[in-house]
């Protein structure tokens, strides 16, 4: 079944619009609104309510449809690509009131310091500037002749952008703005890059640091570069503002981007390291792309509803997931330890297993009798991963082993999913929303309970 949600211009009010996969129909109840789609992707009004009608008028209507089903299919473009499927939890249904947090604004400092090119490398080598490997490999500049120009700007003396970097207790620097720059800078004074399509230092084309003419060494090394460096007292709500507010040009990165570059090594170690897993690639039937670590991002609603629901932080869950998951991550920077690390690697693995056991090629997929008869399967589903694989991480594999056939849940879920409307729906609208989330704990509970009841015999 699909769902789309038309939104009337210069007006709150929005029409919930359904279609079964075997249908042409998408079919609105209150307010009464049914559009037929032709094989040629075609669609006019067939039935419509009268103020509606008085209101809008069919033709306009369908041209709103056109142009929201047309984004739909962008998004689905895009969701293909990167095999979890997107989130509609625009604002007009989301919660009513979010409580974002508290900070003292004399917490924020930000103070502006000199660093030459040298003391930079120095500080790279000694990880005190954190480059954050696991994302560079996917935003490093590839282009060399960009990279090459960067390095002609150092050496004919011409100032760079400033640099942001957030400060932790230990004095170490986490990158907020800058990375690819200071990644270009290290690796071309590591000798690892040649410079290529210089504008006026023709006598540099195809040098390394290694090779270029002492003088222009010395000039590169001496250079001093402009660090605005947030200091620890600022709140992390605060950081991650920043971190938005200095990166929305060119290529914007995405939340959890943002919170990869400001994990500490270990707690991005620890993340990475579940969402490639191998239990979690089973699981997840390897169709989940890292390219904008949506991976890390699954991982990361685990980790923080794990904890959450272990009653050890004093963030519950309010409806942001944003803001949930900033948390969490500021909870796993101050209070990282093996002990943690390991509680949380075994209980990961023992929800992928299940998850995989029970659901196999469906997993935390959005699957409807329809998609289930023909053997068709959604993308992943982010509640759907969320719920399951908290309540599935609490019990050991052999557990379901002795009790449920292997993928005997897949039709459980079918079922339930094609029969409870409000199941459905808080799988695809809103799905954020402190509601529907709890509702998705309480079904997928429900299920866990009754199939363990149920025994080979």
């Amino acid at each position: 079944m699909k769902t789309l949600i038309l939104k009337l211009p210069n007006t709150e009010e929005i029409i919930s619009l359904t279609k079964d996969d075997s249908s042409k129909f998408w079919v609105s109840i209150s307010p009464e609104l049914k559009i037929e789609e032709d094989q040629n992707l075609g669609y006019s009004v067939i039935e419509i309510d009268a103020e509606l009608d008085i209101a809008y008028g069919s033709e306009y209507l369908i041209n709103i449809f056109i142009d929201q089903i047309n984004e739909i299919k962008k998004k689905e473009i895009d969701d293909i690509s990167h095999g979890v499927e997107s989130e509609n939890n625009d604002s007009s249904i989301s919660e009513t009131h979010i409580t974002k947090p508290d900070f003292d604004p004399e917490q924020i400092r930000v103070d502006s310091k000199n660093f030459s090119v040298l003391d930079v490398v120095r500080f790279i080598d000694k990880k005190r500037i954190d480059l954050s490997p696991d994302f560079q490999r996917y935003f490093v500049w590839k282009d060399s002749v960009k990279q090459s120009r960067l390095i002609e700007s150092l050496l004919l003396r011409i100032p760079l952008p400033v640099f942001y970097l957030s400060e932790d207790n230990e004095g170490l620097y986490q990158v907020v703005d800058g990375l690819q720059r200071l990644t270009t800078i290290d690796l071309f004074y590591k000798n690892k890059l040649k410079l290529k399509g210089l504008e006026y230092l023709e006598d540099c084309e195809g040098e390394t640091f290694g090779t270029l003419k002492l003088k222009y060494q010395n000039r590169i090394e001496d250079t001093q570069l402009t660090f605005n460096i947030i200091a620890p007292t600022t709140p992390s709500s605060v950081k991650f503002e920043i971190f938005k507010r200095i990166n929305e040009g060119g290529k914007p990165l995405n939340r959890q981007e943002i919170r990869n570059s400001m994990a500490k090594p270990n707690v991005r170690q620890l993340i990475q390291s579940l969402a490639s897993s191998e239990g979690f690639i089973n699981a997840t039937d390897n169709s989940i792309k890292p390219i904008r670590m949506e991976d890390q991002e699954l991982v990361m609603r685990f980790i923080a509803f794990y904890i959450s629901n272990l009653e050890i932080t004093e963030s519950p869950y309010k409806g942001d997931m944003e803001f949930f998951l900033d948390d969490t991550l500021d909870y796993l920077n101050k209070n990282y330890s093996p002990e943690l690390e390991g509680t949380l690697e075994n209980s990961f693995k023992n929800a992928m297993e299940n998850a995989y056991y029970l659901f196999g090629r469906y997993a935390f997929r959005k699957t409807t009798f329809e998609a289930y008869r023909d053997s068709r399967r959604s993308l992943i589903n982010k509640s759907l991963f969320t719920v399951w694989s908290v309540l599935l991480s609490k019990i050991p594999p052999h557990v379901f082993h002795k009790t449920v056939n292997k993928g005997q849940m897949v039709e459980y879920f079918v079922s339930k999913i094609t029969e409870d409307q409000a199941y459905f729906d808080s799988l695809t609208i809103g799905t954020n929303q402190a509601n529907k989330l709890s509702y998705g704990f309480k079904i997928a509970e429900s299920l866990i309970n009754e199939s363990l009841k149920i025994s080979h015999d």
